[in-house]
């Protein structure tokens, strides 16, 4: 699989598609799938991973997206989570990243509902919700520890959400 994986990759941009236009949301999104449900989740390193970071930057310009009244959590998790797991790899433009993840945390903790939660959007408009509020949670989580602190939350995420590797190659063993 992971051959495959390799032999398919854009070089130019780390990703497993190509954009629409201008827009990554996809590959980016294709991206953060198949490296946390293959690489992370075996702890092998990702192909490219500066070109990838080129990329997830340049998506989390995008306006459409990411803006102060305007994400999701889906969408910030699109992007967090690879530059979380390049950065275990390079350094590369690690400064725009930390910029970038300082930003979010402050618009999703403006978005914290008393008594409440977080919605899936950042708009208190939206009614927060169990989903939403374990989403940010996640997102949290990645962001604080992507800035090298997250020991200071005093929790890590669990489930599908973990950060831990799920398998080691000798745990496949027979």
């Amino acid at each position: 699989m992971f051959d495959w994986l390799n032999s398919h990759v854009n070089p130019k941009t780390g990703m497993w598609g190509d954009p629409n236009g201008d827009d990554f949301l996809q590959p980016v999104n294709g991206f953060y799938r198949l490296t946390r449900g293959a690489y992370a989740q075996f702890g092998v390193p990702v192909p490219y991973p500066e070109q990838a970071i080129d990329t997830l930057l340049l998506h989390s310009a995008n306006t459409v997206y990411f803006r102060d009244n305007r994400g999701t959590s889906c969408n910030v998790l699109d992007v967090i989570h690879p530059l979380w797991l390049c950065a275990k790899q390079t350094d590369y433009r690690k400064s725009e990243g930390k910029a970038w993840a300082l930003w979010q945390t402050s618009r999703i903790l403006d978005n914290w509902q008393p008594g409440e939660g977080f919605s899936f959007e950042l708009d208190r408009r939206v009614p927060a919700g169990l989903m939403g509020t374990e989403m940010w949670l996640s997102v949290l989580y990645l962001f604080v520890d992507y800035l090298g602190l997250g020991e200071i939350l005093g929790y890590k995420p669990k489930g599908v959400h973990r950060v831990e590797v799920a398998f080691q190659l000798e745990d496949l063993k027979q």
